[in-house]
């Protein structure tokens, strides 16, 4: 069957046109699970210093939108296990001092 699409006769009315050569690239069938830690390496590989993120999403086999979504994870500390307060209130004391405590 591949010779068929090799062959110029095979289709004529691709004869005057320029062949095109289609890359299929392999992927992990079925869902993969990261550790934090490998997480957070990936993450220093595609937005640390000299990292890039497409090098990255090639070299691990993960999409963009993932990194994306593990960087926001990292930052507001989900990714570790240590959620921030969604909200915090501000009490000011006699002193006029702020204090912050997590809401309940």
């Amino acid at each position: 069957m591949a010779d068929d699409i090799e062959d110029d006769e095979a289709s004529a009315h691709t004869s005057g046109r320029m062949r095109t050569r289609i890359e299929i690239v392999g992927r992990v069938s079925g869902r993969r699970r990261w550790t934090a830690e490998q997480k957070l390496a990936i993450l220093r590989d595609a937005f640390g210093s000299e990292g890039s993120l497409r090098a990255a999403c090639e070299r691990h086999e993960v999409g963009s939108g993932q990194l994306y979504t593990w960087r926001r994870q990292a930052m507001s500390g989900e990714l570790i296990g240590i959620k921030a307060p969604a909200l915090a209130r501000l009490a000011l004391g006699r002193s006029h001092a702020l204090e912050l405590a997590p809401c309940r």
